[in-house]
């Protein structure tokens, strides 16, 4: 109807990063890498603070909230990596032709899992793990190669993204 909606969600997006880049201390020493490529599957109610009704003057501009369960899938390693997430979105909307929309959104997920760097908390690593985790041809003069390091202990992971984007709608309200 003009308030609510569902939405169904699918996002191809990577995710990097190389202690080698960083301005922190311990983080550069630590030298740690990691790339990651995933799918996200995603289906949730969708929310409009104001009424958004499709080719009607007057309703073509809302801002929404999403939340529900999406399914992240990872095919960067020997085996496939599965999660669950839980999406927080805050977003805006307008309507600009016909059923097509230009959005900007916040999002936020919570997940299942503490492994989406690849690094668990209470788990200690040596500073080349990233090379045999990654398998990604990146070896910056090291000096620190027999350190050990620890995983955060903040707990699971969590996902935060800004965009812009079209969305289509489906049916319209008269």
């Amino acid at each position: 109807n003009n308030y609510a909606g569902i939405r169904f969600n699918y996002q191809y997006y990577g995710l990097e990063y190389a202690d080698v880049v960083s301005k922190n201390s311990y983080a550069f020493q630590r030298n740690w890498l990691f790339i990651k490529q995933f799918h996200e599957f995603s289906i949730m109610p969708e929310l409009y603070f104001d009424k958004f009704i499709t080719r009607k003057k007057g309703y073509k501009w809302t801002s929404y909230f999403d939340f529900g369960f999406s399914y992240l899938v990872s095919h960067d390693h020997r085996k496939r990596e599965q999660y669950l997430a839980f999406p927080l979105i805050l977003g805006f909307k307008y309507n600009f032709y016909k059923n097509i929309n230009a959005l900007a959104e916040f999002h936020y997920s919570f997940t299942n899992t503490d492994m989406i760097d690849g690094y668990e908390d209470n788990k200690l690593y040596p500073q080349n793990h990233w090379n045999t985790y990654a398998n990604y041809p990146f070896s910056p003069n090291n000096a620190y190669v027999s350190n050990i390091f620890q995983g955060s202990k903040a707990g699971n992971d969590a996902l935060f993204s800004a965009k812009i984007g079209l969305s289509y709608t489906i049916s319209s309200i008269y």
